[in-house]
């Protein structure tokens, strides 16, 4: 078994996020802090949650449903991103996880969210409840995407129990650590681990899945997650402002999993 690096604190690394965290799952052992406790924005990483509280209630991940008006009409307005989904489609749910979790989409956040509670407020107090039980005690949401709201926060630490859980469910894994995704609507969905190396020829290779963020209030973020030997370990960065190098968080996550495999004893 491999004992992961001692406890180390923040400053350490040269970062561009002003929040970092990085938490071994299997062990329970805090790896890297960098006021990991403080009160952020999560933005987007907030879908990990969305997906881990859909999923929970969904049996059938190729069950369709059919996408109506109230699903897509507000997102434009919003300035939320958007999976492409239109009136009269019947994505399956495996479809909408992926719509949520690659291309960030409202619209497939919106989706999840009613099919499976009925209403976009009983999901959202389902993801309070599910934050509540996984002792993320800093956190609270007030909707399913991360549009920006004061009362809608987190810490990287919270995002970290969260990703945490969610990674243990088989079918969060699979479409969190993959790369690409043809849905049976005939759309194509890329991680964001594939967007920022296409875009800015900017990689993380012990990364093997990621979630990103981004407002003007947030900035750049990402809970993402690596192995260390047989060990589950998440990262989550928050608040990453650009340099203009391009792909600021993902090169932190590279940056903190480089320096935890370098360091692991």
């Amino acid at each position: 078994l491999i004992i992961p690096v001692s406890f180390v604190h923040g400053e350490d690394l040269q970062l561009h996020s002003q929040f970092a965290y990085a938490y071994d799952g299997t062990s329970g052992q805090v790896l890297y802090d960098k006021a990991g406790n403080e009160k952020m924005f999560p933005a987007s990483m907030t879908k990990v949650m969305t997906v881990y509280t859909a999923l929970e209630k969904i049996k059938n991940l190729d069950e369709k449903v059919t996408v109506v008006n109230s699903d897509v009409d507000q997102w434009w307005a919003k300035g939320a991103s958007i999976a492409n989904l239109e009136v009269g489609m019947t994505p399956t749910y495996r479809d909408l996880l992926y719509g949520a979790l690659y291309p960030s989409g409202a619209d497939a956040c919106y989706i999840l969210a009613t099919r499976t509670y009925g209403s976009e407020e009983a999901f959202i107090k389902g993801m309070n409840d599910n934050a509540k039980k996984l002792g993320m005690d800093h956190t609270h949401f007030t909707n399913v995407v991360g549009l920006h709201d004061e009362n809608h926060y987190s810490t990287c630490h919270d995002m970290a129990l969260g990703l945490a859980a969610a990674y243990k469910l088989p079918a969060f894994k699979e479409v969190f650590n993959g790369r690409r995704y043809h849905a049976t609507v005939n759309l194509w969905y890329f991680s964001v681990l594939t967007k920022i190396e296409n875009k800015y020829h900017v990689s993380a290779p012990l990364i093997l899945g990621a979630k990103s963020g981004y407002t003007n209030q947030a900035q750049h973020c990402l809970a993402s997650a690596m192995a260390l030997g047989d060990h589950d370990v998440f990262i989550v960065t928050g608040h990453a402002q650009s340099d203009g190098t391009g792909g600021v968080a993902v090169q932190d996550a590279n940056t903190i999993s480089q320096y935890l495999n370098n360091t692991k004893k």
